[in-house]
Formats: C-alpha cells, structure tokens, sequence
C-alpha cells in the first residue's frame, strides 16, 4: 500500500478519504466524500499487486448487478495507479452489534430483522449470488428504519473467503442468517462468519443451547427456527416441537418463509422502527437540556434571613469534580461517549459505528436544600428590570451575568386581547307596516337611482338600476368599451384565420400555405425483425481433447421441437478459471453475412453464457470476462445474461456476422456435479 495515501488525499480525483474505519494487512476502509457529486461513500481500497485484488474486483462487479434497496450498492470499482478501489453507498445508523449493546431485542423485533435480511439473501441466492460473511457488523438499521446489508461479496474477497464453491457459501449465507435471528433473540454470535463485536453463543458438551436455553421469553416458533438451522435437527423432530421439524429451513427461502408465517404482517413491525430511528435522529439533533433551577440555585442563592451591613467575604466554591475519561482496553469495544469524542479515534470502526450521539457531559453538583423561609418570595425591583427566583416555580428567561452572580431577565406574559361586544340581533323577519298602510310597496329612490336608508333595509325589490326623473346621468363602469373592442378584434382574426386555412387546404398546401410533405419512402421505414433460418450448427469446444461436446445432439438446437436438447458433460468442477475449461458451447452458421438484433434462448437450469457475433468463427476459447479473442479483421459483440427458461439477448445496433457462437461460461448445479443443457435457440434479425 503507498504510504501517501492518507486523510485528506484525492482518490482518482474524485473521492476526498475523511476517516480511516479499518485495517487488514494491505486492505483499508475509509469513510470519504465525492466531490463530483456531493456525499458521504465508503471506500475499500487495496494494493494492487495484492493477492485478493483480482478476487475483490470480481466481487464488486457480481454484487453491482443486486438492484435491491437494501443492498449498500457498488457504485465504483477501478485501478487507479499502484491500487485497486471498489466504493459503495453509505448509510447512517446502528449496526445488529450495537443495537444489542443494551441486550437481547424483543422476539418480533428480532423475527422482523431477520426476515428483512432473509429477504435480501434469498433474491440474492436466486441471481446466483452470495453474501459469504454475513456477521451482525453488516447488518444496519439507518436513519430511517430500514434494514440495509454492507458489504455484499466485497467484505467476503476481503477476508480471504473460498468463494468457488457455491453450493458450500450457500449453506453459508442461510447458517449466518438463522445466526443473526439467534444473535437478536440472546444477544450471542452463533454463525459460521466470524464476529468480532459479540460473544460466541453457549455450547454444552460441544452442543449449541438453543436460544430458550440462553434467554428467556423467546417463542417456540423462533426456537424451531433457529434449532431447525443450527442445532440437532434429529434431536429436535424427537421432541415433537409442534411439528416444527417439517420446516423447509434448508434455504434462505425457507428460513425467509418461516419467518413470515410468525410475524404474519412484517409492515407493522416495520412501522415501528421506523417510528424508534425518527426518535433516535430527534435525540440526536436535540441539545442537552440541564436543570436550569438547580444551578441557579447554587450560582445566585435567594437569602432567607436579612443581609447585614458589614461586608461579609464570599465562600469559596470548592471547584466542580471532573472525572477522567475511561481508557478502553483493545480486547473490549469502545464506550460510545469515547467512540464519539473526536479526540479519540480508532482504526475499527465499521459504517454503522460512526452513529451520533449524545455529547459527553460533566456531572453537575447538586445544591444542598435550604431550609425553609417563612419570608414572602422577593418580588420585581423597581427600575432593575430583574426578577427574583421563585423556587416554587420554573423560571423561563435570559441569564444575565453580572459581578459573579447570575439573574434572569423574564418577560411579563402580554395582555389579553380586549372582549369583541356581541353583534346587535339581526330581526329575521321584515317588521309589520304601520297601521294603515300596504304589506307591499315599491322602493324610494334617491337620488342616484337606489334606495333610501330607511327602505334598502326591508325591501329591496326594485332594481337599484331603474332610471328615475331628474336623477343625474351615472357613468357607466371604466374599461367595459374596451372589453367589447377586443372582443371584436379577437372574432375578426379567427376569420381571417380561417379563411387562410381553408384557401390553403384547397390549392393542396399545408395549413401554413407550404409545400406538403413528401411521403416517407418505403426505405425510410424501419425494418421489422424477422426470424432468420440456420443453415447448420455444430458443437464449439475448444479446450476439450478431443474438442467435441456431443456433436450428435447438437442438431436438436435449431430442430424447433422443445423437446429435444443438446446438453455438456457432467464436470465435478464449475467452468472458470479455476475449474477444467473456461466454457463450452455450439457455433450457429446464418449461411451469410445478417444483421442480428436479438437472441432468444432456452436453457435448463441456472446458466450464465456469452453471446458471440462475427464473420468466421471463434478460432480459440474467448475470455473468461465475456469479449471474445478473435484473429484479424473479425469482430465480436458479447452480451452476458444467466437465467432459467427462455433468456432474450439484445444485440446493439448494428450488430452484423454470419457465425453465432452461444459460449456457456457457468453450468447450472446438479447431483454429483454440473452439467449444462440447451432446448432451443432463435435469432431474429435481416
């Protein structure tokens, strides 16, 4: 490792390294920052020519296809000089170790946990892929309550993890997972990943005690969980534990699954811790709040007895204890007020440690009690502007310091606002007329047409509007003509519009009086794709001596029928460049020179394969990372996908050959080994 990289340094020019969070060997984990786009990441980096470079970058480029939410993605992997980087996502919160710092979570908090994890783990399982050291120090509660796991197949190429055999890291991952639903029930570590923040689980005899034995309260469905994967399966179907042993816990599925049968509804669990990270964010950000009437009480004392007149001198005020700061031993974990106090630092610390928390704070001396005064609390002195404390009630104001002594400057609450007088009655009926005169009579205008005072307030039936003799003329309201001349104008323009258009339309024009367009030609539309025909294909093993991988059944890949298949040999090691061939696969021959735009393929089984487009074919094995090694003047297109069943490949544009070559670089697992199985093939193109 270059002993130039330090706090401070520009990685690739781009990545600023802020905080150093671990060691292993040429290996580091930094917390740093993009300057290109403004946040927080984590950053492994490591030497070059270091062993487990190459491992870590595979790994980072197999965990960067997991689009899952909860995965801490990649998001860079490069070599940049003499090291190699890979950088992920970073989140705020507390890891599995440190929320189990207080004891063992509730069971259904517990069960949520690991079903979240379970969750991630199984669709990872099902892509093919591996977490290999899942330990509670991966395992992350953010900010916001969600469950997020660090360091997917990274940390595993980091420690040195065997990760070629999949099958084995399988069993792996669902032994860890049911070890993180034991480490929440108890409190202790009991997976096949090493742990450095918990202890190991109890054993009797060399028995793992189940998780009743170690805590409890803990429900028997978690129990049978948790035995089913970790313990004596045998032992336990013999005790009868409610039929439990018929659990499918031999998967992360299963595990998964068993879960959510107990907790029948994860949303509500789920809504509670997010509502625990709200209030642990809030106590964050929140200021330590103190007893203001407790230390105002030993600053500023409120005498009981009168003052006398000779000056009397102060007592001295012992000095306030400060304990010292614990030193933490390096076989135990940090107390968190050390972990948090930025003049003390360490070199283990993963993603979910750097959390925030209270401030560290002195203990306060507690005022002695005084006795009881029979005097009348002071009141406000005239022209000070200050008010005496009042022990009996909380003060609320500003200190002010003056002359070693303490007073609090309070504000009078405002006065209340004055009583609105009740509105007078309104009557809800019109009154009776006056004896004499009719129920019913027409208004009296004034003199600018309306009523009078008197009339406008029972009967308002004639028109305010309605001309009356002698009255003077009432201008009408201002801008009301002008309306009327837009109006006008905003009418005449649609006409002349109109009449435009239609003496366009009629000399054959367009609306704008242009030359109408041409018709697209029949060679400007694009083409449809077609299925196109082979003329013959035949088995493509390079490595193998002699190089023939069942050439007899090789026809049944383009025969149409489903039923027929070409398959491999049975290998006892997984192509690759650590098992007996690279790949194996057939060549597909067009008859001539095609535009290929897509690639339809049936296989049996997990398989992962490499499309090949070129004029001749593949004169060697192409490449373990999916490009093709090919002679002189012919070029190849790779595309990689794996899957079950029917696989679509697209092609880029443009992609032109005449020989298709389906490379088949990772066979799916069956009995006794692995062997990979091909029904059907199409290829669509021109």
């Amino acid at each position: 490792m270059p002993t130039s990289i330090g706090p401070g340094d520009l990685l690739a020019e781009r990545y600023r390294l802020d905080d150093l969070l671990s060691e292993s060997g040429s290996g580091r984990f930094w917390r740093a920052h993009d300057e290109i786009l403004s946040r927080d990441v984590a950053v492994h980096v490591i030497a070059a020519d270091d062993p487990r470079a190459d491992q870590l970058m595979s790994a980072a480029r197999r965990s960067a296809v997991l689009l899952d939410r909860r995965i801490l993605r990649v998001l860079d992997a490069d070599r940049f000089g003499s090291i190699c980087y890979v950088v992920n996502e970073w989140a705020d919160g507390l890891s599995l170790d440190r929320l189990l710092a207080d004891g063992p979570l509730e069971p259904d908090r517990a069960a949520w946990l690991a079903f979240e994890v379970g969750a991630v783990i199984s669709g990872a399982h099902a892509s093919g892929l591996m977490h290999s050291r899942l330990n509670p120090e991966n395992v992350l509660v953010d900010d916001s309550g969600s469950v997020r796991l660090i360091g997917f197949a990274v940390d595993a190429a980091l420690s040195g993890v065997d990760t070629s055999d999949a099958a084995a890291n399988v069993s792996r991952d669902v032994r860890d997972l049911a070890a993180v639903l034991y480490a929440g029930l108890t409190g202790r570590w009991a997976g096949q990943s090493t742990s450095e923040r918990l202890p190991a689980a109890p054993r009797e005899a060399g028995v793992l005690l189940r998780p009743r034995q170690v805590t409890a309260g803990v429900p028997t469905a978690l129990d049978a969980i948790c035995g089913e994967v970790l313990g004596n399966k045998p032992a336990l179907r013999s005790r009868g534990t409610h039929a439990r042993g018929a659990l499918d816990c031999d998967s992360a599925r299963g595990v998964t699954d068993a879960l959510l049968r107990y907790l029948g509804d994860p949303s509500v669990q789920a809504a509670q811790e997010a509502r625990r990270a709200s209030e642990r964010v809030g106590r964050r950000r929140a200021l330590p709040m103190e007893g203001l009437a407790a230390t105002t009480s030993a600053l500023n004392p409120v005498p009981s007895t009168p003052v006398p007149s000779t000056p009397v001198p102060p007592t001295p005020v012992p000095p306030i204890p400060v304990p010292p700061n614990p030193v933490p031993s390096t076989s135990s974990p940090l107390p968190d007020a050390v972990v948090n106090d930025p003049l003390h630092d360490t070199a283990e610390r993963s993603a979910g440690d750097l959390q925030a928390r209270p401030p560290l704070t002195r203990p306060r001396p507690v005022a002695e009690p005084e006795p009881p005064s029979l005097d009348p609390p002071p009141t406000l002195a005239a022209g000070s502007g200050a008010l005496g404390l009042d022990p009996d009630r909380t003060q609320a104001g500003m200190p002010i310091f003056m002359g070693g002594e303490v007073e609090w400057l309070n504000s009078e609450p405002p006065a209340p606002p004055p009583v609105l007088p009740e509105p007078e009655p309104k009557p809800l009926f019109a009154p009776d007329p006056p004896e004499g005169q009719p129920i019913r009579r027409p208004r009296q205008p004034d003199a600018l047409g309306g009523a009078t005072v008197d009339d406008r307030e029972f009967w308002p039936f004639q028109p305010a509007h309605a001309p009356v003799v002698g009255a003077p003329e009432v201008e009408a309201p201002p801008g009301r003509s002008w309306l009327r001349v837009a109006a006008g104008v905003a009418v005449a323009l649609l006409l002349v519009l109109a009449v435009g258009v239609a003496y366009n339309l009629g000399l054959g024009r367009n609306l704008l009086g242009g030359s109408p367009e041409a018709s697209p030609s029949p060679s400007s539309t694009p083409a449809v794709a077609k299925r196109l025909t082979p003329d013959s294909v035949v088995d493509f093993d390079p490595q193998g001596r002699p190089p023939q991988e069942n050439p007899e059944k090789v026809a049944n890949v383009i025969d149409g029928d489903r039923a027929t298949t070409w398959y491999t040999e049975s290998y006892k090691q997984q192509l690759g460049p650590g098992g007996l061939k690279v790949g194996v696969g057939f060549t597909v021959d067009l008859g001539g020179a095609h535009p290929v735009s897509k690639v339809d393929l049936r296989v049996v089984g997990n398989t992962a394969f490499t499309i090949l487009l070129g004029a001749e074919p593949p004169p060697a094995a192409p490449g373990t990372a999916g490009e093709g090694t090919a002679g002189e003047g012919t070029a190849f297109t790779g595309t990689a996908a794996e899957g079950a069943g029917k696989v679509s490949v697209t092609l880029p544009e443009g992609s032109t050959g005449r020989y298709l070559t389906v490379w088949l670089t990772r066979l799916p697992a069956q009995s006794g080994g692995f062997k990979g199985e091909v029904s059907e093939i199409s290829v669509w193109g021109q």
